[in-house]
């Protein structure tokens, strides 16, 4: 390192590639995924500079991911076992609750039929009330009030995750980006969909049996 005596760095020692790998590197430690769709510059600099990268990232064990069909860059574990072994994660997962999770699989059906059936949009769009009329449909609160809390808190834990990307501040239309495709694989959605719509259809047939021995 291009360090003076002091501990203060000479920056006319530093080149630009250095520069940029370790700003690819804050990046990647500072957020779970970066979207070229949000950041085409850090994306293309990721890629240009993976090799540099993965050799810092393999005195971690962990693997730099860029998926250039996707436009999505991660950094993920190499190996289970050593994971298991270090007892520490690079990052935390984040466990997703019941609304989270109904949108985040109606989302990944959406941006599965949008490129099976191409329209006029650049890229798969989703608005807020398109959103809550879908959650409504599954609604458990007999109060207004909570839905809406409950509702804004799925919305949000998706906007953190970057599976929405809102197009304007505070216009309600969001983007469906490419992480679903990693959260949720292809071959899954119909499952899940199914198991979601058998839960719910048997949680209605119950309700519905207990109103009648009323």
């Amino acid at each position: 390192m291009h360090f003076l005596l002091g501990g203060t760095m000479d920056l006319t020692l530093v080149s630009k590639t250095e520069l940029e790998v370790a700003g690819c590197l804050r990046r990647l430690m500072r957020h779970r995924y970066i979207l070229r769709s949000n950041n085409v510059q850090w994306f293309q600099r990721i890629s240009d500079h993976r090799l540099q990268l993965q050799k810092v990232l393999d005195a971690f064990f962990l693997q730099l991911i860029v998926d250039e069909s996707l436009g999505v860059s991660y950094i993920s574990e190499a190996d289970p076992d050593i994971e298991e072994s270090l007892a520490f994660q690079i990052s935390r997962k984040k466990r997703l609750g019941a609304y989270s999770t109904l949108l985040l699989i109606q989302l990944r059906h959406e941006r599965l039929q949008f490129y099976l059936n191409p329209k006029e949009n650049a890229v798969p769009m989703v608005s807020k009330e398109q959103l809550r009329e879908y959650l409504k449909g599954f609604d458990t609160h007999q109060i207004e009030a909570r839905f809406e809390t409950a509702f804004k808190s799925a919305l949000q834990s998706l906007r953190d995750l970057q599976v929405l990307s809102e197009t304007k501040v505070e216009s309600g239309n969001y983007e469906i980006t490419a992480i679903c495709d990693l959260l949720v694989p292809q071959d899954e959605i119909q499952s899940l969909r199914q198991k979601i719509q058998t839960y719910f259809s048997e949680d209605e047939s119950s309700q519905l049996q207990e109103e009648g021995r009323t």
